[in-house]
């Protein structure tokens, strides 16, 4: 998910975003694509039968929400 805003403007905003799925990730986590870093999230809300993931931060450059397990993580 990302914010489609113009290069010019600042590139990490302090809006936050959810993030609504049809089914939960057993082991999320939010990876800024910018920086490289991998911030683990909390568990998951339900809400209407989909999993909301609140608060999660806002830029005009993609951020991916994923699972761990996708990822090739060094500790």
């Amino acid at each position: 998910y990302y914010l489609p805003s113009a290069p010019a403007e600042n590139l990490y905003r302090k809006e936050s975003v959810s993030v609504y799925l049809s089914e939960p990730l057993c082991e999320p986590v939010l990876v800024d694509l910018l920086s490289g870093e991998v911030f683990a999230l909390p568990t998951h809300e339900s809400r209407g039968g989909l999993a909301a993931y609140r608060g999660l931060p806002l830029a005009n450059y993609p951020m991916v929400l994923t699972e761990r397990s996708a990822l090739s993580v060094e500790e």
